[in-house]
């Protein structure tokens, strides 16, 4: 499992800076209107500021923008203030006003503003913030309450009913309505309902609160998925002597690791075998557009088909598309796929329960067992997870 550039200290800071140097260049001649950048979307994101259009890399967002996320989708901002904003899936989030940015980018991009704080209106959904800026200078409204940053990094959700509930991972936030006013500390969740004072209560484990912003590789290598053998020197052993059929050839050669030996095996070869294996070393390759037209051309696809396929649009960044595309499926491949993405929607529950039926059918699946051990670490059943990742490292040997 990797971690979010969140979880380190130095990464944080070296993204702020850079995204102020890249940033300064797009401001210039644009007025002190932007508030921030896209950074990365994932699934069906939109920004609206005279209507609803699909968000963009590395587009900039005027202040009174609004961006939205559907179900299993997020997006990722750099605001002007050097705040880094994650928005969950189903969210909806207004960049109401953005305070200057620092002193190299005012001196970069001649940046002059009356504003002294920014002001985030979360409408539904789930945030996560961290601020470089003094306290004070980032504020999160929603329906029930307002967040004002006294430290750096906290995530702050708005329920269907408004009900807002801030988890502070570092530093304070303080929580205010016009029924009273708390200082919910590192380690703590505040909680406010609509006409109610917010309360508070410490947590056992409140890294859980951030699990969503944890990013998941959509990458595919021969190990993970293997069409004859996944010991690369049992591979190679076996070219040694090479088949004469050229599918069963091109096979080894991925399993060997040899991508592009494999694609050239396969070149004017024709048959939805041939297809499907082409497509599955195009995926690999980062060929997206065409592993995508191998995959759909065939009539009767194969768990390797309909896996490669979702693969295909996870790389695109069409995480509602690659979930659809397996969701239906039985096989374990696909259902090891579906829990993935369930894990990056924050349905964490609906993905434990996917992961343990396939152990039951199969308790030496390695990607079953591992995946299965990040879910268990998740929820902070960390005795689960143990012997679940003990598992899987013995059935990868």
């Amino acid at each position: 499992m990797r971690k979010g550039c969140a979880q380190f200290p130095g990464c944080r800071l070296a993204l702020s800076s850079l995204f102020g140097l890249l940033l300064a260049p797009a401001l210039l001649g644009q007025g002190s209107d932007v508030a921030g950048k896209v950074v990365s979307v994932q699934g069906t994101v939109e920004v609206d500021v005279t209507g609803w259009t699909p968000a963009q890399i590395d587009q900039l967002l005027n202040a009174g923008s609004t961006v939205r996320t559907a179900v299993r989708s997020r997006a990722t901002v750099l605001l002007l203030d050097e705040t880094q904003l994650k928005i969950a899936p189903s969210s909806q989030l207004t960049l109401t006003q953005v305070r200057p940015a620092s002193s190299l980018l005012s001196r970069l991009a001649s940046v002059s503003s009356n504003v002294d704080q920014s002001l985030l209106n979360l409408n539904k959904g789930k945030a996560w913030l961290r601020a470089r800026k003094k306290p004070t200078s980032v504020q999160v409204q929603t329906p029930a309450v307002t967040a004002a940053i006294r430290g750096t990094e906290f995530v702050i959700e708005v329920l269907d009913d408004g009900e807002s509930i801030a988890t502070v991972l570092e530093g304070a936030v303080e929580m205010s309505n016009p029924q009273g006013s708390i200082t919910v500390n590192t380690g703590e969740e505040g909680r406010a309902r609509i006409g109610e004072a917010p309360t508070k209560r410490i947590l056992v484990n409140p890294e859980d609160a951030v699990q969503w912003t944890l990013y998941y590789s959509a990458s595919a290598s021969p190990r993970d998925y293997p069409f004859v053998t996944a010991s690369l020197a049992g591979a190679r052993t076996q070219l040694a002597s090479p088949p004469t059929n050229p599918v069963a050839l091109a096979q080894l050669q991925h399993d060997a690791g040899d991508l592009d030996a494999a694609l050239g095996t396969l070149a004017g070869v024709a048959g939805s075998e041939a297809a499907e294996t082409r497509g599955w070393i195009l995926v690999q390759l980062n060929r997206i557009a065409e592993a995508v037209s191998e995959f759909e051309g065939l009539t009767s696809p194969t768990w390797r088909g309909i896996v490669g396929l979702s693969l295909a649009h996870w790389r695109a960044g069409d995480l509602p598309t690659a979930y659809a595309t397996v969701e239906n499926q039985s096989d374990p491949q696909s259902q090891i796929l579906k829990a993935t993405y369930l894990v990056q929607a924050a349905e964490v529950e609906a993905a434990r329960l996917i992961l343990e039926s396939v152990r039951s059918a199969d308790p030496t699946s390695a990607q079953a067992l591992g995946l299965l051990a990040v879910v268990q670490l998740v929820q902070n059943d960390k005795d689960a997870a143990l012997v679940s990742s003990l598992g899987s490292a013995g059935s990868s040997r």
